[in-house]
């Protein structure tokens, strides 16, 4: 597993098990997982090399008029389409960040479409809402009571299904834009 981050200064800190902000027992997990099955890069070729499923885990703030402000989720789509032929073939692209109803189907699906990618051929989109509670979103997303695993193709389903089998918790399979 590899974690992108942007921010070289966020990189070392992260390596450094220096978390920003608070979450119970994150600190621990991140010592033990670090440098065994988890690295933190700040070079996106390190972070798409071969990967078979990227999730957007984007802070979606608050715009002057009370939208949400996708501008960064856009901008990571952006450049993993620039850099998809790193990926193994056909890469699931999840969407984990919270967004407003709709966005897979009527901005991300378009926008990744308008960087000459075709779905179902270059990428398949997949949106995964998240269900976390500030301060105990480490421990939600552990011990979750649901899953919800939005997609308009069969293939993420298998993907997706495998990776959360671990979880013991029920998966729920909708429409791209239903989750």
């Amino acid at each position: 597993l590899v974690g992108y981050e942007i921010d070289e200064k966020k990189v070392t800190s992260l390596k450094d098990l220096k978390i920003p902000f608070y979450e119970k027992d994150l600190d621990e997990t991140l010592k033990e997982l670090l440098g065994k099955n988890f690295t933190i890069t700040a070079d996106i070729t390190q972070a798409l090399k071969d990967v078979n499923v990227v999730f957007y885990c984007i802070g979606t703030p608050m715009s002057e008029d009370g939208s949400a402000n996708l501008s960064f989720l856009l901008k990571a789509l952006k450049d993993t389409a620039t850099n998809i032929s790193l990926c193994a073939k056909k890469p699931v692209l999840v969407i984990k960040s919270t967004v407003p109803p709709s966005s897979s189907k009527e901005v991300f699906l378009p926008h990744l479409l308008s960087l000459n990618l075709k779905e179902n051929e270059d990428f398949i989109l997949a949106n995964n809402p998240e269900f976390l509670r500030e301060g105990f979103a480490y421990e939600d997303f552990m011990n979750p009571d649901r899953i919800v695993i939005g997609t308009d193709n069969a293939k993420p389903i298998n993907e997706l299904e495998l990776l959360y089998k671990a979880f013991n918790a029920e998966l729920f399979f909708t429409s791209l834009n239903t989750a």
